[in-house]
């Protein structure tokens, strides 16, 4: 799975053939709530929509896709969710219906990638409107010699596992169905991993109790007040008025390949700390060299998949989990220990629901920014499809997962590994000063990572001046160290 941006995203072009979903029959109020996640990403009353695409052979043949994406849709009920705004300062309700059916649009042939860009950005913009049913659309480019499958959803229904999910089962429907047809796509369901119920993950989130003397709220209250109470925000200036936002830019750069990313692996693995931690310590070392700051607090959205029951569950399943990444240690190899073990509790902190915790905090939380400065880390080789997933078969070809540019005033970050080595891709506000900053960080990480995997930093670490910036790496033999972490 490649992550990327639909801006800046290049495919052959061809025809495009969309089926718009609706509700078969009159939707009813769903007996669970929207979880904290949508309620927030809701309330900005405008959508946030994931795109999740795949090569397959020859042209389209519609009838299989159709069936495939009928079959498919019936699997997981999250794809029968939609959503209502109450009039006035009312909450969202979520609404559920008991089945849906598919209506063709109109074919549209496009001529260049430009165009492509721009009919499937508007489509997706208009069609995974959260407060329309359904929010997302199901679609496909359709060329002689080789067509995409392309699906766009609403953030509502959905994260970045889920587009592993959609991806791998319905590239299974298609080859089944245009082998058997229905009863072949059927049985292909059949032999699927359970589905799972997100409805259900709703219901246990709004039926979690947390008392307010519970310590994960204390702890959660101790790392916003150390973020001024306030959400963590990139440590740099980024060049915009307090309450403002800017126009996005996108980064998306390789900084590994899979040679050196394996060996970056085994750095990690014999020095006893995960490849995220040591991501990290590096983001902590790029932010010390620029900005001077020893210590970054930033969000690391981890999943909430705990269950296996949960892993092939189409919704979104994500918690937010506090880090603190202090780069004033003896060297990296502290440094990235000490991101481990921030990570394991931040996972504690991330099973707080949203809605507790900003109830807990009230008007002592202050959110100075509309966005919040966040670090990520996927494997996707071990997702859905993945090359290290069990029981995977086969992938899907040429899988990619896109999103849309939109405003901004703080920075995101995805780190993804997959077989064919370690990307990044990152989003901050098109202002000069963020774009020459941004950049520069971002140059200071790769190389930074790129250090690593070549153990190129002794047990000395970064040397830093008086002032905490860095003046150079120390460069020398790696030393193993025997710490035993469970895993």
């Amino acid at each position: 799975m490649r992550l990327g941006y639909l801006e800046q995203w290049t495919a052959v072009p061809g025809t495009v053939l969309e089926w718009t979903v609706l509700a078969d029959s009159e939707l009813v109020d769903s007996p669970v709530p929207p979880t904290g996640n949508q309620l927030m990403h809701l309330a900005a009353a405008r959508t946030a929509w994931l795109a999740v695409m795949f090569d397959v052979p020859g042209p389209i043949d519609r009838r299989a896709l159709e069936i495939a994406f009928a079959v498919w849709t019936t699997r997981h009920d999250a794809l029968r969710c939609g959503f209502v705004r109450a009039d006035g300062p009312g909450p969202v309700s979520m609404r559920v219906g008991a089945g849906i059916r598919l209506e063709a649009r109109p074919d549209v042939p496009v001529g260049t990638a430009d165009e492509l860009r721009t009919v499937l950005g508007a489509r997706f913009d208009e069609a995974c409107d959260p407060f329309r049913f359904a929010p997302y659309t199901l679609a496909a480019i359709s060329r002689p010699g080789g067509s995409t499958v392309v699906c766009a959803f609403d953030h509502a229904v959905c994260d970045a596992w889920s587009m592993t999910v959609a991806a791998t089962e319905l590239d299974q429907l298609y080859r089944a169905a245009r082998a058997g047809g229905r009863p072949g796509a059927r049985t292909a369901a059949a032999r699927l991993p359970a589905a799972g119920s997100f409805l259900a993950y709703c219901a246990a989130e709004s039926a979690t109790q947390i008392s307010r003397d519970d310590p994960r709220l204390r702890r959660w209250r101790d790392f916003l007040g150390e973020a001024g109470n306030d959400v963590p925000h990139f440590p740099d200036d980024l060049g915009l008025a307090p309450g403002t936002t800017a126009p996005m830019a996108g980064d998306v750069r390789t900084i590994l390949d899979a040679a050196d990313a394996d060996s970056l692996e085994l750095r990690c693995h014999d020095d006893e700390y995960s490849v995220f931690a040591a991501l990290l310590a590096v983001v902590g070392q790029a932010v010390a060299g620029q900005s001077g700051r020893a210590r970054t607090l930033l969000l690391a959205p981890v999943h909430t998949r705990r269950e296996p029951l949960l892993h092939n569950v189409f919704g979104w399943l994500v918690g937010n989990a506090p880090i603190v990444v202090d780069t004033d240690a003896v060297d990296f190899t502290a440094s990235a220990r000490a991101a481990d073990d921030s990570i394991r509790a931040g996972r504690v902190l991330a099973e707080v629901p949203p809605a507790r915790l900003l109830g807990a905090m009230g008007s002592d939380l202050r959110l100075n920014r509309a966005d919040l400065f966040t670090v990520s880390f996927v494997d996707y080789r071990r997702l859905p499809g993945g090359s290290r997933y069990p029981g995977s078969a086969s992938a899907p070809r040429n899988c990619v997962q896109l999103s849309r540019g939109g405003q901004a005033d703080d920075v995101q970050m995805w780190f993804s590994r997959t077989d064919d080595g370690l990307s990044l891709r990152t989003r901050f506000p098109r202002t000069a000063l963020a774009q020459a900053r941004i950049r520069e960080f971002l140059d200071r990480l790769t190389a930074g990572v790129q250090a690593v995997r070549r153990a190129d930093v002794r047990r000395s670490g970064l040397s830093y001046n008086g002032s905490g910036r860095s003046i150079g790496v120390a460069v020398g033999p790696y030393v193993s160290n025997p710490r035993r972490i469970e895993r």
